[in-house]
C-alpha cells in the first residue's frame, strides 16, 4: 500500500501537470496567443506553416495546464526593416516548444552604416510544468531602440497587412513543411526573373523594405513604357534597382514616376492608392514588388 503512494507521489513530481504563473506571466503569455492568432490569420503564412502555427496556439490556450502530446516546434515572425535617421532596426518575435518546455522571445537588431550592427534582446520568457515560470526583461537598457515596447503593447501594435513581414516555421513532426519547400525550389527554378542591381544608396535599401519580388514574379504585372527618368530630380533610372509610380504628398492628387531619394522626400507611401514600388529586372522590365492592388482587383483586370 504504501509502496503504490510512493510510487504514485514518484510519477506525480517527474511529470507534472501545472505550469506555475503569475499575473505578469498570464499577459505574456496571453500577448504570445495574440501574436500567433495574427500569423494565423496572415496572408503570408502558408496553409504548412498553419499546421505549426495552430498546435502552438493549442498548447499555450492549455495553460497552466500541461498538454499530454510532446511537441517540438519553432516559430519566428520577422519583420520590416525600418530607418530612424541614420540607423536602421529590425524586429523578431519567436515562439519554441521543446516538449513541455516553452520559450517566449522578443528580439531585434539595429544597424547604423558607420557603427555597424549588433542584435539585441527584449524579452525571454521561460516555463517549465512544476516550477515558476521566469520573464527576463530587458527594455530599459534598450535606450538606443526609437520603437522599443513592453511586450504586450508590442505585439497589440503589430500590423501584418504591412508589407516586410515574413514566417519561419520549424517543425520535424509536420511533413508539409518539407513539401512546401520542395514546391517553392522548384517555383524558384522555374522562375529566371532577378532583380538587375543590388541599392545602390541609402534612399533604396529603404525602399527594399517593401520589395516582395516572389509576390511580384507570381503576379507578374509590368510598368509598360516607363519613364526614363525621375519626373522630379530627372535622374536615371537606367541603373537604379527602384522606381515608385506614386502620388506626390499634400499635392492632392498630383502622381509621378520617382526616384528612392524623391519618393522618401515626397512621396505619399508604398500601398493601393498612395504608390506602387517597381524593381529593374534583369530583363530590363519594371516589375511591381510593392502596393499590391486587392486580389479581388487583380482578378477583374
Amino acid at each position: 500500500m504504501n509502496e503504490k503512494n510512493g510510487t504514485e507521489s514518484m510519477n506525480e513530481s517527474e511529470f507534472p501537470d501545472t505550469y506555475y504563473l503569475s499575473v505578469s506571466d498570464r499577459v505574456i503569455v496571453d500577448a504570445a496567443i495574440q501574436l500567433l492568432d495574427k500569423i494565423a490569420h496572415a496572408a503570408f503564412t502558408r496553409p504548412a506553416q498553419l499546421v505549426s502555427v495552430a498546435k502552438a496556439l493549442y498548447v499555450l490556450s492549455k495553460i497552466p495546464q500541461v498538454t499530454q502530446a510532446e511537441v517540438t516546434f519553432h516559430i519566428s515572425l520577422n519583420g520590416p526593416r525600418r530607418w530612424f535617421g541614420e540607423h536602421e532596426i529590425w524586429h523578431w518575435w519567436t515562439v519554441e516548444i521543446d516538449s513541455r518546455f516553452i520559450e517566449i522571445g522578443a528580439n531585434g537588431h539595429f544597424y547604423r552604416e558607420s557603427t555597424g550592427g549588433d542584435s539585441f534582446t527584449s524579452l525571454i520568457w521561460s516555463a517549465w510544468p512544476g516550477e515558476q515560470a521566469t520573464c527576463l526583461d530587458y527594455l530599459d537598457k534598450l535606450w538606443m531602440v526609437d520603437d522599443a515596447q513592453p511586450f504586450p503593447e508590442e505585439i497589440a501594435s503589430l500590423d501584418l497587412t504591412e508589407p516586410g513581414f515574413s514566417l519561419e516555421v520549424r517543425d520535424e513532426d509536420n511533413l508539409l513543411l518539407d513539401e512546401m519547400e520542395v514546391n517553392d525550389e522548384d517555383e524558384e527554378a522555374e522562375s529566371e526573373m532577378k532583380p538587375k542591381y543590388e541599392p545602390v544608396d541609402e534612399s533604396e535599401r529603404r525602399l527594399q523594405a517593401h520589395e516582395n519580388i516572389v509576390e511580384g514574379v507570381r503576379r507578374n504585372d509590368t510598368y509598360a513604357g516607363a519613364s526614363e527618368e525621375c519626373d522630379i530630380c530627372g535622374k536615371p533610372f537606367s541603373s537604379r534597382r527602384f522606381m515608385v509610380d506614386g502620388n506626390r504628398r499634400g499635392r492632392g492628387i498630383e502622381w509621378a514616376c520617382m526616384c528612392s531619394a524623391c519618393f522618401l522626400r515626397e512621396g505619399e507611401g508604398i500601398g493601393y492608392g498612395k504608390g506602387q514600388l517597381y524593381t529593374h529586372m534583369d530583363n530590363d522590365e519594371w516589375l511591381m514588388t510593392g502596393g499590391f492592388p486587392p486580389q479581388e482587383m487583380d482578378s477583374e483586370l
